[in-house]
Order: C-alpha cells, then sequence, then structure tokens
C-alpha cells in the first residue's frame, strides 16, 4: 500500500468502511467550565501534524541511538530552537546499540528433513550468532505462569546447557482493576478489565532471558499464545533489557505448536540472529525552555525513541504545543515552559529516559509544579477478530494516568464533546506504571499522563504502520492539550496539588 497525505487524511474511508462493526461511543453530557477557542494560534494543523508523521517514518527505524532517531532528535531540536524565546539544551549519553540484521529459525525431527520456520520477531538484545547460528536439541518447557504485576515467575527446568529452549509466552495482561482507581471516564458505556492484554503487554509478560544465558541454553524461542500471527508480526517486545547473550526468536502460535511436536519427539532446532553491536553510541536527551513570569515549571513531555508511526510520535506534539504557548500574547504565561524530549525509552537498561533527567537537573525539578505527558498520539484500534488483525473502528482507548484530582477534572473536562471519544481517567495508587509519566508521578509532581496503548505500539511494519493513525484525531488531541495547559497556567501550586 503506497501511503499519501491524500489517502491518510481521507482515512475516514477507512473508519466508514466499519460502520456496520463498530458504533462509536456517545459523550456523556460533561461540558467545559470555560468556552472554547475556535482558533489555534501557532498550533499545526492536521495538514501538518501529517507531513511531520511522514518525515518522521521515512527515517526508518529510531530506536535508541539508530541513525533515524539522532536525525529525528535533531530535527525536533531545530524546530524548538526557531521558536521565539526558547532556549534548547542537551544532555548527551551513550549505549551500546543492538541492531538484528538478520533472523532464520530451521527445526528438524530425529532423522527427518530440516524445516524452515517462519520466526515474528527477534528478542530485542537478546543475543547474537554467526551466520550458522547455533544449534541445539530441544526442550519444551511449557508455558510461563504470570505474577502479580503481569509479568512471569521464574521458569523451572533442568539441564538445558547447549539445548534450545522452547516456550509459550502468553500476555498475561497488566492488572488494570489491582493497581489503579478510576476516577472518570468521558464514554458512559466505557469497559474496564480487570487485565489489560493486548499484544502491547507482552513487553511484560516475555520471560526475562537471563535465566536461561546462565544455565548454558544455546538459545530460545518463544511462541506467541491467543494472539494472531498477523498481529505478533514484527512486534519489537521487550524492550528496555540488556544484552542477554541469548539469541532469542518470537513465532506465532501454530508454528509454536509445530515445535512443540518436534520437540516431544526429540528433535532439535537451529537459530540464526545476525546483530551489530554499536558500542559507545551517543543519544541525547532535548529540551527547550519557554519562560514566564514565574520561576514554577510545567514540563511539556514525551521521549524520542521508538520502532513506527505510533512509538514515538508525541514529540510532534510536544512542538506544536511549543509553538502555540510561545504564540500567546506577550508576557501572558505565568508559568515557565519546559519540553521535554528524552532518549532512552527503548534502551532502559543503559539510559533511564526521564529518570535520567531527574538526576541531572534537580534544580529544575524542585521547582515544577505540573506536568503534561504525551505519548502515541492519533492511533486507531486494531484488534483480532476471526483469526484476522483489522481496524475495530473505534479509536484508540486512552488511559490517563494522574494522581491529582483537579488534573483529572480538567482533562475528563476538555476531552468531553469531542472525537477524543474514549478517554479514561486513573489514579496509579499502588505506583505501578506504564509509560514516560511514572517517574514524574513518582517524583511527586502533579501530572496528567497520557498513555493510549494500541497492539501495534510496538510493531515494526511496512510504513511503520501510518496507516493506523488519524491525523484530525492527533490535532483533536493538541487542541485538548493546548487548553488543558491554559487551565494549569492559571492555577496556583496548591491547587495543582489539592
Amino acid at each position: 500500500m503506497t501511503i499519501s497525505r491524500r489517502n491518510m487524511l481521507g482515512s475516514a474511508g477507512i473508519v466508514a468502511s466499519l460502520a456496520g462493526l463498530a458504533t462509536v461511543p456517545t459523550p456523556v453530557a460533561a461540558q467545559a467550565p470555560l468556552a472554547r477557542p475556535k482558533t489555534y494560534p501557532g498550533l499545526s494543523t492536521a495538514q501538518e501534524i501529517w507531513e511531520e508523521l511522514l518525515f518522521m517514518v521515512a527515517l526508518g527505524s529510531r530506536n535508541t541511538g539508530f541513525p533515524g532517531h539522532v536525525k529525528f532528535v535533531d530535527r525536533l531540536a531545530g524546530q524548538l530552537q526557531a521558536i521565539p524565546g526558547m532556549s534548547v539544551h542537551r544532555d548527551g549519553y551513550k549505549l551500546p546499540r543492538w541492531d538484528a540484521t538478520h533472523y532464520a529459525l530451521t527445526a528438524r525431527p530425529v532423522g527427518g528433513q530440516d524445516r524452515r520456520l517462519h520466526a515474528t520477531s527477534a528478542y530485542p538484545y537478546s543475543g547474537k550468532t554467526g551466520s550458522q547460528g547455533v544449534t541445539g536439541k530441544l526442550v519444551d518447557l511449557g508455558t510461563t505462569l504470570p505474577n502479580e504485576a503481569g509479568g512471569s515467575e521464574p521458569v523451572k527446568f533442568g539441564d538445558i546447557r547447549g539445548k534450545i529452549v522452547f516456550l509459550r509466552s502468553p500476555v498475561h495482561g497488566f492488572p488494570y482493576g489491582d493497581n489503579f482507581h478510576v476516577m472518570g471516564a468521558n464514554t458512559a458505556d466505557v469497559k474496564l478489565p480487570d487485565r489489560i492484554k493486548e499484544a502491547i503487554w507482552q513487553n511484560r509478560s516475555a520471560p526475562d532471558l537471563d535465566q536461561f544465558a546462565k544455565a548454558g541454553a544455546a538459545g530460545v524461542i518463544l511462541s506467541w499464545v491467543g494472539v494472531s500471527d498477523a498481529n505478533a508480526e514484527g512486534q519489537y517486545a521487550p524492550f528496555g533489557h540488556k544484552f542477554a547473550e541469548c539469541p532469542a526468536l518470537w513465532v506465532g502460535e501454530k508454528t509454536g505448536e509445530e515445535i512443540a511436536k518436534i520437540a516431544a519427539a526429540g528433535g532439535e532446532a537451529t537459530i540464526v540472529l545476525e546483530a551489530d553491536i554499536f558500542p559507545n553510541t551517543p543519544t541525547d536527551t532535548v529540551y527547550g525552555v519557554l519562560p514566564g513570569k514565574t520561576d514554577e515549571v510545567v514540563f511539556v513531555h514525551t521521549h524520542s525513541d521508538g520502532p513506527n508511526a505510533c512509538e514515538e510520535n508525541g514529540g510532534i506534539g510536544v512542538v506544536a504545543l511549543a509553538k502555540f504557548l510561545a504564540a500567546r500574547p506577550k508576557g501572558s504565561l505565568n508559568k515557565t515552559y519546559i519540553f521535554t524530549l528524552t532518549t532512552g525509552h527503548m534502551a532502559g537498561a543503559y539510559v533511564r529516559s526521564f529518570r535520567e533527567f531527574i538526576d541531572a537537573h534537580p534544580d529544575i525539578m524542585k521547582k515544577a509544579v505540573a506536568a503534561l505527558v504525551l505519548e502515541h498520539l492519533g492511533c486507531r484500534s486494531w484488534v483480532d477478530r476471526d483469526g484476522a488483525y483489522v481496524p475495530s473502528g473505534y479509536n484508540q482507548a486512552t488511559m490517563v494516568l494522574t494522581q491529582s484530582k483537579p488534573l483529572g477534572k480538567i482533562v475528563l473536562e476538555e476531552v468531553a464533546g469531542t472525537i477524543e471519544d474514549r478517554v479514561t481517567v486513573v489514579d496509579p495508587y499502588m505506583k505501578r506504571f506504564t509509560g514516560e509519566s511514572a517517574n514524574l508521578i513518582t517524583y511527586g509532581v502533579p501530572t496528567i499522563g497520557i498513555m493510549p496503548a494500541p497492539s501495534y505500539l510496538l510493531k515494526e511494519s511496512e510504513n511503520g504502520g501510518i496507516e493506523r493513525h488519524d491525523a484530525r484525531l492527533y490535532r483533536t488531541q493538541l487542541e485538548n492539550f493546548s487548553r488543558m495547559l491554559l487551565r494549569i497556567d492559571a492555577m496556583s501550586k496548591k491547587q495543582l496539588s489539592a
């Protein structure tokens, strides 16, 4: 499929074709207490947003420290630098960049012929092999078991030295009901799950490879369970781990069943995972400062690294909001705004994204009174249905994390009546978080953490999966955020933290 500005801004065709499959929920009759402006001077149009998304995906992978990531960060920095009154700064870091260049999987029954099997993706930073790969007897270790946080319990096994481990890895799901208090939602019929179980949550469920590496396994094959092959294809999961020196590949559920049969009959497998490692790869956090009448700081934050059009496109929004605030009448901003574009989200074992900023800038953090965190904007929902991976007909549901009741109220009021129609505000009272708002909330900054988590959030695919995005929804979200920021600007520190 060729993606153009014309056919994407016409994504209403996708929505209309699904009209018989789903009905958009009716928003509750909440109204914002302030009149909404008809125009938003300085704020990017839907067409401008779409053009920035096209530029972004044309860079290829923007995982931490990749060439495309460096170019994207430089572009965002340049755009911030061009805003009148903005000062722009960089914090530099280094990491070993891991880049899989080729992977393949072969299995063979005892006395049988090689069977080439399809691997849906490589486990990031798992390891590397030569072109001949590593071969070992298959050993089936069954299915991972969930822990209380939606991850996996340590796997029990015997002697696996020199063997290829096969393991089923269901998406156990983040325990939503046990970790969040719901403040409210902007639709009357929102159904809140006990667990969030979309494919992206494999990032939490996937087993840690260190246990197998320490036991001397030659490699690991992990099978998706309950997820279509099309959904599983290209998932860059789990991210954020250190290099494990244990090459691992993902396979779809049907392929996993075939591997299990070969393992039961005493067969073996060969894993090929060729990868380049670039030690001491530089990567930068960029932040811009727009002074206001006081030194009370409001962060507008996102991370800059990611593998596709969704993860992470928030930098486009951060720059757009910076332009909007800078276009306000001179001297009208009460707060000082810091626009942070941190690196390391996709490689947190080496560079810790906003946690690094906190450690590097304690003087700034002491002045922080509020934060707006943007991630994964403009996303439409895709689901597995009858074995196929298809659009659901809905916008992607947005979870908003905040510990502040006043901010939660503002969110619900400002999204009411807009096309951003599937928003739920939660308090992460158990201190188990998802996304970039975690460090700000933990630090104690009253935060609005925007966190849609579509199933394709980590999916590497042609054109970065940009066809799953709607620039008009993105623009609507920015309008909503603009109004939220203006209301925050008028609030005292005491009001924000109530």
